[in-house]
C-alpha cells in the first residue's frame, strides 16, 4: 500500500507539566533455567538495536515480572519493582533503558522507565487513570504510551534527556477517536498508531512541532491491529481484519514512506 493522504496541520492543544517520582532501581539475578523451567510462560520479548539484550515479561496467574537477558548469558536480571503485573517491555538500542507498565495493588497501570545506568526506575505517567502499550525510542529520548486520563483512549509523548524526563504531550489530542498501539520509529522522528472513529485508520505523525500527520490507510469495515515502524519511520506494517470476521483472520500491510 504506497497511498499515502495528507491531513490538514493538527495543532497539540494540551501539554501538561508534570511530576516524575523517581526512586532507585533494584535487580535480582536469577539462572535463566528456573524462568525456562517454572510454571508460567514468556510474553512480550524485545531485543535492544544492537542485538545484545532481550527484555521480556514472564506472566503468571497472580503476578508478572520483567526480566532482561544479555545473550548468550546463562543468568537472567530481573527488575525488582514490587509485587503485581508488570508488562508491555520495550527497551532502547543499547539496551540501558526499558519502559514498561505497572499495575499494582495501590495504584491502576502506570509507565515506568527503568535507566540502568543510573539504576533509576522513573514514573513517566503518574496519574491515577489506565496507562499501557509504551515503547520508547531506539537513542531513549521519546517515549510513547495510550492512556485513558480523558474517558477515552489518547496517545502520549515524553520528552526525555538523560534519562529525565521533561514533559508528557497529548499526541493524539481530540475530543472523539480512540487511540491504540503507538509505536515510536528508532530515530524518535515519526509515531505510528490506530484511531478508531466514525473510520478505523493508520496513523503516522511527526514527533516535533508542527506534529504533521498522514493517514496510511483509513476505512469503516476494518480493525487495524498491531503497526510496528522501522529506524527511519520509512516503512510501516499492520494488521487489518474485516469487522464482521474473526480476528484471527488478518492480513499484513506494508507502506513505504519516501
Amino acid at each position: 500500500n504506497k497511498a499515502y493522504s495528507q491531513i490538514s496541520k493538527e495543532e497539540i492543544k494540551k501539554i501538561e507539566i508534570l511530576e516524575f517520582p523517581v526512586k532507585d532501581l533494584k535487580v535480582t539475578k536469577i539462572p535463566l533455567w528456573r524462568i525456562i523451567s517454572s510454571e508460567g510462560i514468556v510474553a512480550d520479548l524485545d531485543i535492544s538495536g544492537n542485538n545484545k539484550v532481550m527484555v521480556f515479561e514472564h506472566r503468571q496467574k497472580e503476578k508478572s515480572d520483567i526480566f532482561l537477558v544479555n545473550v548468550g548469558s546463562e543468568e537472567a536480571i530481573m527488575l525488582d519493582v514490587g509485587s503485581g503485573f508488570h508488562r508491555e517491555p520495550s527497551i532502547d538500542y543499547n539496551g540501558r533503558n526499558i519502559v514498561f507498565t505497572s499495575k499494582t495493588e495501590d495504584y491502576k497501570e502506570e509507565i515506568y522507565l527503568a535507566d540502568l545506568d543510573e539504576m533509576k526506575l522513573i514514573n513517566l505517567s503518574n496519574h491515577p487513570e489506565v496507562d499501557f502499550q509504551p515503547d520508547i525510542s531506539d537513542d531513549a529520548t521519546k517515549v510513547t504510551f495510550a492512556s485513558e486520563r480523558n474517558k477515552k483512549s489518547d496517545i502520549y509523548l515524553v520528552n526525555l534527556k538523560k534519562s529525565k524526563p521533561k514533559n508528557l504531550v497529548n499526541f493524539s489530542n481530540d475530543k472523539v477517536s480512540w487511540d491504540y498501539f503507538p509505536k515510536i520509529s528508532g530515530n524518535g522522528k515519526n509515531v505510528v498508531y490506530v484511531k478508531e472513529d466514525a473510520r478505523q485508520s493508520i496513523r503516522l505523525k511527526e514527533t516535533e512541532s508542527p506534529y504533521e500527520e498522514k493517514i496510511l490507510e483509513e476505512h469503516g469495515n476494518y480493525w487495524y491491529m498491531s503497526p510496528e515502524i522501522n529506524r527511519d519511520g520509512t516503512r510501516v506494517v499492520w494488521s487489518r481484519a474485516k469487522k464482521q470476521e474473526s480476528t484471527a483472520e488478518k492480513n499484513i500491510f506494508l507502506a513505504y514512506r519516501s
